[in-house]
């Protein structure tokens, strides 16, 4: 089980170790990675490349970087949809709210990020995402996914907008089309990508139904 990238890795294993497990969960993720996936995270790389301090990977200090900053605020931002935005920051409804406000919000975040996570990490493991495809290695997606043999339940974010429920309904067809046991729901929340950190008590109980928990 796994949400985002770690239910990337959960479908390679259940792919090429299909004898050591009887149940798949994969939430709010894909089997390969999609245009407008790349295109988010080559800014995201790009801003932390084109930062002097960088030095092509032999930073001093990854606090000083900038540009990996700025790449976590353009992360943060994807993570969650407008109407969290809005809820949190709408003027309209609370005067007290700024347009500072919502800039220190991003400003706290960044810096927080950078204290504990390290650029040439982050490249790495968002750059594996772009080249990620289960299927690759395949004549088709059917004969990827008829290895796997556990009962698998997929997922979705209806207002996840990096890894969108047609990203995930697509998934689940192919699942059932190669003959895996699959079942799929489509979570309703303005959490956006972020939904299965934030609501835990609702993916707590699609998790603990699938499992007979």
């Amino acid at each position: 089980a796994g949400g985002s990238m770690g239910s990337m890795l959960s479908l390679i294993w259940a792919i090429d170790y299909p004898e050591t497990l009887s149940k798949l969960i994969l939430i709010s993720s894909s089997y390969k990675a999609y245009p407008a996936n790349i295109a988010n995270r080559s800014i995201q790389h790009q801003a932390i490349r084109v930062d002097p301090l960088w030095q092509n990977g032999n930073y001093a200090s990854n606090e000083e970087l900038s540009g990996f900053k700025l790449a976590r605020k353009l992360g943060l931002y994807t993570y969650r949809n407008s109407s969290e935005w809005n809820r949190r920051f709408n003027s309209h409804k609370n005067s007290s709210v700024k347009d500072t406000d919502i800039i220190q919000y991003m400003e706290y975040n960044a810096e927080k990020f950078s204290k504990r996570f390290d650029a040439n990490s982050y490249l790495t493991l968002t750059r594996s995402m772009d080249l990620f495809d289960v299927t690759k290695e395949y004549d088709s997606i059917e004969q990827c996914f008829s290895k796997i043999t556990a009962e698998t339940l997929v997922v979705s974010v209806e207002s996840d907008v990096l890894f969108t429920p047609q990203q995930q309904q697509e998934l689940y067809s192919a699942l059932q089309e190669s003959g895996v046991n699959c079942q799929y729901i489509e979570h309703h929340s303005q959490y956006g990508h972020d939904a299965f950190l934030v609501e835990k008590e609702p993916f707590t109980k699609y998790i603990g139904d699938f499992l007979n928990l």
